[in-house]
């Protein structure tokens, strides 16, 4: 991962900020691929304050997948099936075996807000949306995307929800390039042999 600031990437993401009509935000969203590096890149601006008037936020849960475990019904519905194609019920009792054996989950909501809370941007995700999957996965990497003009409910009570439920209010889907491993971005970065000199 570099570390410079690919500024014509986050200035892709922060041209969402400046738009206000709700239809065209959503066609501005099927347009975009936010890469995860340049999301990074705007959370940390984000963290240490670089994306003056916005103040930031954040939330992260993990939840065990026992609560995802089948259940009896799901487990009979599986045997009753057979073997292929799956009912609707069987899909929802096999996508639950294959979430238990995943480990745990991880939610994580990202919010810059102004001041006067009258403008924000929330970026969540969660193991559902590829993020935190193989680049080779071939799991389609997506975040969700809320901002003021798409809730009606006023930025505290969204926040509240958001950290209760661990669920993105109403919310647009943005594709994400995930090539990158997502390591890199928990790492830091190497110091050059230069810097190692006096």
């Amino acid at each position: 991962m570099s570390t410079e600031i690919d500024r014509e990437k986050v200035e892709r993401i922060l041209a969402l900020f400046d738009i206000e009509d709700r239809n065209e935000v959503r066609e501005y969203c099927r347009d975009i691929v936010i890469d995860r590096e340049s999301l990074f890149q705007l959370i940390m601006a984000g963290r240490h304050a670089g994306l003056h008037p916005f103040v930031y936020d954040c939330h992260f849960s993990e939840f065990d997948p026992d609560v995802l475990s089948p259940e009896d019904r799901d487990l009979t519905a599986l045997a009753a099936n057979g073997i292929v194609p799956l009912d609707r019920r069987a899909i929802r009792a096999a996508t639950r075996v294959a979430r238990c054996m995943e480990g745990p989950g991880m939610f994580a909501a990202h919010l810059l807000y102004t001041p006067s809370e009258r403008h924000w941007h929330l970026f969540c995700f969660d193991g559902n949306d590829g993020l935190y999957d193989d680049a080779n996965s071939g799991t389609a990497a997506q975040l969700h995307y809320s901002r003021n003009s798409l809730v009606t409910m006023p930025l505290p009570d969204v926040w509240r929800h958001v950290c209760m439920n661990d669920v993105a209010p109403r919310s647009i889907r943005i594709p994400c390039d995930a090539r990158a491993d997502r390591r890199t971005l928990l790492m830091p970065q190497p110091i050059p042999h230069s810097a190692w000199t006096r």
